[in-house]
């Protein structure tokens, strides 16, 4: 008779491998992803104060933190929000039925607030997650944003 099974406590060597591929992978995966944006001034208002350093965590859950210092060092904090276009769709054709699901990109929007600017954000997304927009504080400096 044949041995199915390794002994107990023994466990092959490329189970060992493909747990650790699967952790690996899995962190990847669950990790977050920091990224900074460009941004150009779009008035005298936005030339005067000069450009904000504004940066994301992509949580890849359609929201999360975003940052920004002024260039006097000011820090401006804020949550950032996806909404996402797509569409369903079933055909049916006596006892067959067939479905397909879309998904586009989206509007980006977030407020930013600190000690004594606040700053409203818009735009639009893609599906990786890049996009472009402006945003502009209660002031009326006004900056085009990629990110």
């Amino acid at each position: 008779m044949h041995q199915i099974l390794p002994p107990a406590g023994r466990r092959p060597a490329r189970q060992g491998w493909r747990r650790a591929v699967c952790l690996a992978l899995m962190s990847v995966g669950l990790a977050s992803c920091a990224s900074t944006s460009d941004i150009f001034p779009l008035n005298a208002a936005a030339k005067q104060i000069g450009e904000p350093k504004i940066k994301f965590v992509r949580e890849g859950i359609g929201r999360g933190p975003v940052t920004a210092t002024m260039p006097d060092g000011e820090k401006l904090t804020g949550h950032y929000i996806v909404g996402s276009n797509g569409f369903v769709g079933t055909s049916f054709s006596g006892a067959q039925v067939a479905s397909a699901i879309g998904i586009g990109g989206g509007t980006v929007q977030f407020v930013l607030r600190g000690p004594k600017t606040e700053m409203l954000c818009q735009g639009s997304i893609n599906v990786a997650g890049h996009g472009n927009g402006q945003c502009r504080t209660t002031d009326d400096a006004r900056w085009a944003i990629d990110y």
